[in-house]
């Protein structure tokens, strides 16, 4: 009887913990005493087991299918073998812990755990924790106490010593929540200027990507705030040995300019100047000498459509490579989005790369493919990639794309590269050769890809030539089966100046496109928000905030750029009662006239105006660069010292008028660059591209291929020197049409053209000898007119019975269509199955936009690629030889099928998820 009371005055539960290890724990509460008792039990004995275990107890209240568990867990076993592996698994799970119970129910077809309060699991717990306090700005008490919480749980990866498949997405998961939810803490206090609790999360972030040198840079600013420049020294001394020992590399460039400043710090402590304010409070945009960053206002609808196609990639089941496009107008912000929702899934684990098209006058042939790859890919990275890509497909992708030979295997590479001295009919490349490029760049990605979801930001994609729009459209096909999703930012006003850019857009909407977004300006109220939190604060002007709305339109741009002219016109006042004051305040202030030009670009220019002498020097000396600049190219033009050159873009910085990247500096938005660049005087801008030009041929003296030829083109046009500029567009459309850029070379035709009319810089014969050249070069690459006709146009005529089937190219193999006779191929028949379609037609160049389903979508996938193989290699395979390829692969597609039927996923489709 005293038996049966006392474990009716105890409470037991369960705690298991999946975070840095795997344990069971039994915890005791008594009634009487409050005292608990935590022995630890052991796991169940067969790893199978564990396995199902780990498995419901991080999906609860779900409902498995046993065929599915089957196939997750043993998909090379026979069905039978792997049902029995299974009731086994699940036979020592009842039952367990010994005397409790973990609430799991199965039938004969599914098994379900129910999750109750008596069984705790931390990973549960600390996803709870964290969900609801990930965004931006969520600073209260109870948040940071949440994220603390959280964070305390985390104590390493989860299930280590687990390697299913299954796992790995949930594995990555844990560790970006983790992240964000250091980054948080980091931000938070920062804010509050507690800068040691800061550093105490920010050196924990620091340990899971060493590599990471913004965080490094920002420990080493928050010893600077500390007032321990020594720990910031030693700090910076430690990283720049590891980079050294690991990668043979140094640390970047802005790394290294903190690292001088910390040491002047120490050497001349008069010198410093505080970096973090030693009390928070709120940045006013025109009141900080730093750039203040604003949080995203008035996009939260945009925002979740987003998040909804992007988060895909981090499940396994759904994750699918393709297309996300958004389109805006200038200024309206949509650059903050996409930056936003990429920030908080790179702190998720995401692999997120940021290109920003150049929009000055270079159209290089698939300058953004080899961008993207010096971005994104550090030479560590490139090596590891390039070692899983056939030696073929690599030297294809280094003749298209030379940069490549700088970080990929020598052995397999050559390093020559053609330079063809002048126009001549039988130069260029086939679609063919094209197609083998694409293969290549798709391998590339895929093996990218494979590491973590990667996300590619193209910004303002209007700016692409025609041909790298075609290739795009046909890479998206290949990474159907990647967690690679691209984001296309662009501009339709712009993109309509070249009718073959806005077509080559406009196809990419058939191609894989999940989400085509169209950002609008900001509403009344989300533009009162940003009023108010631009100025911080929150006294409300309603007749000033709906004056400035209605002269905006809501373009943020436009509106932060008005703010900021009212400052610097005395019309907008900061008082001594800490309180904004403006006489546009007033209802009767109608008459006033605001400094409001009547386009963004003209702001800017007034706003560039108002730029001390060497400053506006500097600049203009940057911006004849282009949209990308290093400090090594100013330095070549300004007469100004290096010190000095270093200050000014300091400041630019700060002003947000140019921000660090890889490959030196950019302007952002290149709307700054553009009102530099049209702001400075004609004898000026003509010079300093002359002196530009001198430069590059200089380089060219010492290494033929130093400077591509559309480079020099843009610098020849700009000093007006007309000649040099025909000859520059005639070699830049012979580099082009060399590596198959068809359309860029007929471009640089056509600009080759319009200067000899124009300008006229030659002697009739010789002008004349030009321009013939030029027809014939015209005539012999331009594509026969029926190519880009659309492949459902055409007439497919059945082959006739008695008749093998065959592989037909048509147009440069633009299209290849696959007669099938059921009664002389018999076994592909078969293969292809008895309902399917007797003519099967892949349109290599021209996706095909329809619905193609279930088993008939990955037979055709499969298909597909090894058509692509054979014909790339020379080869036309005849049926046979595809229906023994087929049949060598069936078993693997039938497993496919079933395991995506197990999991409830949607059969394959295009198109279905525009």
């Amino acid at each position: 009887m005293r038996r049966q009371l006392a474990r009716a005055m105890m409470h037991q539960t369960i705690q298991f913990e999946v975070l840095g290890s795997f344990t069971v724990v039994i915890q005791t509460h008594t009634t009487n005493k409050h005292t608990s008792h935590k022995p630890q039990v052991a796991l169940p004995k067969t790893k199978d087991a564990q396995r199902l275990l780990a498995y419901l107890l991080l999906y609860p209240d779900q409902t498995h299918l046993r065929t599915f568990l089957v196939g997750l867990f043993w998909p090379d076993l026979p069905e039978q073998q792997a049902r029995r592996r299974l009731t086994r698994a699940l036979a020592q799970l009842r039952g367990y812990p010994a005397g409790l119970d973990l609430q799991i129910q199965a039938d004969v077809n599914t098994i379900r755990r129910v999750s109750t309060a008596d069984v705790w699991v931390d990973y549960q717990v600390f996803s709870q924790r964290l969900m609801p306090h990930l965004q931006h700005g969520m600073h209260s008490p109870s948040a940071v106490e949440a994220l603390t919480e959280a964070a305390q749980l985390y104590r390493g990866e989860l299930l280590p010593g687990f390697y299913d498949e299954w796992l790995l997405p949930e594995q990555r998961r844990a560790e970006g929540l983790y992240r964000m939810a250091l980054m948080r803490l980091v931000e938070a206090y920062r804010g509050q200027g507690r800068y040691q609790n800061a550093l105490e999360y920010l050196l924990r972030l620091n340990e899971l990507d060493p590599f990471d040198e913004a965080n490094q840079r920002a420990i080493m600013q928050l010893y600077r705030a500390l007032d321990q420049p020594q720990a910031a020294i030693e700090h910076y001394q430690r990283f720049q040995q590891y980079l050294l020992d690991e990668l043979d590399a140094a640390p970047e460039a802005a790394t290294q300019m903190l690292y001088e400043q910390l040491r002047q710090v120490r050497t001349d402590p008069q010198s410093a100047t505080p970096h973090l304010p030693a009390q928070p409070q709120p940045l006013s945009l025109l009141l900080s000498a730093d750039r203040v960053t604003l949080p995203l206002i008035g996009r939260e609808t945009e925002r979740q459509q987003l998040l909804l196609q992007l988060n895909q990639l981090f499940d396994a089941e759904l994750a699918m490579g393709g297309l996300i496009l958004v389109e805006r107008a200038a200024g309206v912000g949509k650059t903050k989005l996409v930056q936003t929702v990429v920030h908080d899934l790179a702190w998720r684990g995401a692999q997120v790369v940021w290109h920003d098209s150049l929009t000055d006058g270079f159209h290089g042939p698939y300058t953004p493919y080899i961008q993207l790859l010096e971005i994104g890919l550090t030479e560590l990275r490139a090596r590891q990639i390039a070692a899983e890509v056939e030696p073929a497909l690599l030297q294809e992708l280094a003749h298209l794309l030379p940069a490549i030979h700088q970080w990929l295997p020598e052995p397999q590479l050559s390093t020559h590269t053609p330079q063809p001295q002048q126009l001549s009919p039988d130069l260029g490349g086939t679609e063919a050769e094209q197609l083998r490029f694409v293969m290549a760049y798709a391998q590339i990605l895929l093996e990218w890809s494979q590491a973590a979801p990667l996300i590619v930001v193209l910004d303002n994609l209007d700016q692409w030539s025609p041909d790298c729009l075609h290739v795009l459209n046909l890479l998206l096909p290949r990474m159907m089966e990647s967690a690679l999703i691209f984001v296309g930012l662009y501009q339709r006003e712009r993109a309509r100046q070249d009718e073959a850019v806005l077509r080559r857009i406009e196809q990419l909407a058939g191609a894989q496109l999940f989400l085509h977004m169209t950002v609008p300006p900001l509403s009344a109220t989300a533009t009162t928000a940003l009023i108010r939190t631009a100025l911080a604060t929150v006294t409300p002007m309603p007749h000033f905030e709906q004056r400035l709305y209605t002269e905006t339109a809501g373009n943020p741009l436009f509106l932060l750029a008005l703010l900021s002219a009212l400052y610097e016109n005395e019309l907008l006042t900061y008082g001594a009662d800490r309180q904004w004051h403006t006489p546009l305040a007033e209802p009767t202030a109608t008459a006033i006239a605001l400094p409001l030009p009547s386009t963004l670009q003209t702001l800017l220019e007034q706003h560039l105006a108002r730029l001390a002498v060497d400053e506006r020097a500097i600049l203009e000396y940057a911006v004849i660069w282009g949209h990308c600049f290093t400090l090594t190219r100013v330095l070549q033009l300004t007469p100004y010292p290096m010190h000095k050159v270093l200050a000014v873009l300091a400041q630019f910085e700060q002003r947000g008028l140019i921000i660090m990247v890889t490959v030196g500096y950019q302007f952002r938005p290149d709307l700054i660059r553009q009102a530099a660049y049209d702001a400075m005087q004609h004898e000026h801008r003509q010079a300093r591209h002359h002196r530009a030009l001198q430069l590059l041929r200089q380089e060219l003296l010492h290494q033929a291929d130093a400077v591509p030829a559309y480079e020099l083109l843009y610098h020849a046009q700009g000093a007006e020197l007309w000649a040099e500029a025909v000859h520059y567009a005639l070699a830049a459309a012979r580099e082009a049409h060399q590596v198959y850029a068809t359309e860029t070379a007929l471009a640089h035709l056509a600009q080759a053209d319009d200067l000899l009319r124009i300008h006229m810089p030659f002697d009739r014969v010789e002008q004349a000898a030009i321009q013939a050249e030029i027809r014939a070069a015209e005539q012999q690459w331009q594509r026969p007119a029926n190519e880009s006709k659309p492949p459902e146009q055409e007439r497919i005529e059945p082959a006739p019975t008695g008749v093998p089937a065959t592989i037909v190219p048509h147009e440069g193999l633009a299209t290849v269509r696959v007669r099938l006779a059921k009664t002389t191929a018999p076994a592909f028949g078969r293969a292809l199955h008895e309902d399917e379609m007797q003519t099967v037609v892949w349109t290599l160049h021209h996706p095909h936009d329809g619905m193609i389903q279930g088993k008939k979508a990955l037979r055709q996938h499969r298909l597909q690629r090894l058509v692509e193989e054979a014909v790339v290699q020379g080869a036309i395979p005849t049926a046979a030889e595809l229906a023994t390829a087929l049949q060598v692969s069936e078993k693997t597609i039938h497993r496919d099928l079933q395991q995506l039927r197990r999991q409830g996923t949607p059969l394959p489709t295009r198109g279905s998820r525009s």
